[in-house]
């Protein structure tokens, strides 16, 4: 008993299908018309099928009459007179696993064409594992390829996270060398601008007192004059305030310098 195989399209009736003597009967007989009609959906469905002119879920179990009614788009009591009606004939013959087989079945098939439909399905079976397997060796080789950029920017994170500690660690060990001298550096230019605040201070102190000391001949003169030495002390001060500055700021700016430089 052959295997299902893929469905066929057609089968073949013969012209002089209704010359037959079987044919004629049952077309005379009850509801012939409708034994006909379903004699040739029983043909097609069993060319649908596949299976050498077996009827059934496969090769070894049937439908009952209900479920083939169904398929047949036929009704139960009409189907199950015309099958027993093709059984009297002989054209079918139901077997005890309730499977139809339809009696010379080869005749209603080209033998050649459906060989060359078969053969042609197998190639075409053959043709699509091979494209199956091509593409899994092709999904394969680029998910190696995925796991080898993964695996390199790995190494690449691992280099840089490395890189980093080092970097700091050595920061750390520096830093505590270097506060103690940027911090003696802070002290010394504190006690310089403060010694040259005092320096100022006296130089301001001494020229008033000179400017007290000079002898007043007239009275507009010398508050003329008085007035001069004041802007000339102030613009002294700012200018003296100005290289403070300017000092502390190249100063600090040496510092952050050599400080990078580390």
């Amino acid at each position: 008993m052959a295997t299902k195989e893929t469905e066929i399209q057609w089968i073949k009736i013969a012209t002089r299908m209704f010359e037959d003597e079987k044919i004629k009967l049952i077309e005379a007989g009850p509801n012939g018309a409708k034994n006909i009609v379903l004699w040739i959906k029983l043909l097609c469905f069993a060319g649908k099928q596949n299976m050498s002119g077996i009827v059934g879920k496969n090769a070894k179990q049937g439908y009952s009459v209900e479920e083939l009614s169904v398929l047949l788009n036929s009704n139960v009591t009409e189907l199950s007179n015309a099958l027993e009606c093709f059984n009297n004939f002989e054209m079918i013959e139901i077997l005890s696993n309730n499977t139809i087989d339809i009696v010379n079945f080869d005749k209603h098939q080209n033998i050649d064409k459906l060989t060359e439909i078969q053969a042609n399905n197998a190639k075409r079976q053959r043709n699509y594992r091979a494209r199956k397997r091509a593409k899994i060796l092709e999904l394969q080789k680029d998910l190696e390829e995925i796991n080898n950029s993964i695996d390199d920017i790995t190494n690449v994170t691992n280099d840089v996270t490395e890189n980093v500690t080092n970097n700091v660690t050595n920061e750390e060990s520096i830093t505590p060398q270097i506060t103690p001298q940027i911090t003696q550096r802070n002290a010394d230019s504190l006690n310089k601008n403060k010694n040259i605040d005092n320096k100022n201070k006296e130089e301001k102190t001494n020229k008033k007192e000179e400017i007290q000391e000079e002898p007043v001949e007239e009275k507009s003169s010398t508050g003329k004059n008085d007035f001069i030495d004041l802007l000339i002390s102030d613009f002294q001060e700012l200018y003296l305030k100005y290289r403070n500055c300017d000092y502390e700021l190249t100063t600090i700016g040496k510092e952050r310098q050599a400080i990078g430089s580390l």
